[in-house]
Formats: structure tokens, C-alpha cells, sequence
């Protein structure tokens, strides 16, 4: 269920889906925070938080979008 729902995000932009915003009836009382990440500007994945719907979202995309970054760098140097 986690792997579709975070297939289901945007290739590259943030994506954040509260309660009822998901699709699967089990994440009602959740939030995910999303982003794709890779290196040259494509993203080849994608990574995020599952939380609950009172979360601190500004932190919480900050935090995901950081990691995000700091793995396409990575994944460049490789």
C-alpha cells in the first residue's frame, strides 16, 4: 500500500496528502509527505514520512526535501 501510494506522488515536486486526501481507506487518520529525488535533475525515486494529520508540515517538508537532497548528491558522486 506504501509503495503505490508513494508511486502515486509527483515525479519530482513535493507532495503532501492529509486524512482523507489519501486514497487507501487505512491512511484516513495520516498524512504523507513526499518528494522524488535523483541526480541531474531526474528523480529515479522517491522518498517521504507517514504521520499523523497533526504534524509539524513545514518541518516535516523541510526535513523530507533536505534528505531528499542530500541523496541525489550522493547519488551523483557515484
Amino acid at each position: 500500500m506504501l509503495l503505490k501510494l508513494l508511486g502515486e506522488a509527483g515525479d519530482s515536486g513535493m507532495t503532501v496528502r492529509i486524512g482523507h486526501e489519501n486514497a487507501y481507506e487505512g491512511l484516513n487518520s495520516t498524512s504523507v509527505v513526499s518528494v522524488g529525488y535523483g541526480s541531474g535533475g531526474e528523480a529515479v525515486a522517491k522518498l517521504g514520512v507517514v504521520g499523523p494529520t497533526r504534524m509539524d508540515y513545514p518541518g516535516t517538508m523541510g526535513a523530507v526535501r533536505a534528505v531528499a537532497r542530500y541523496v541525489g548528491q550522493i547519488l551523483a558522486e557515484s
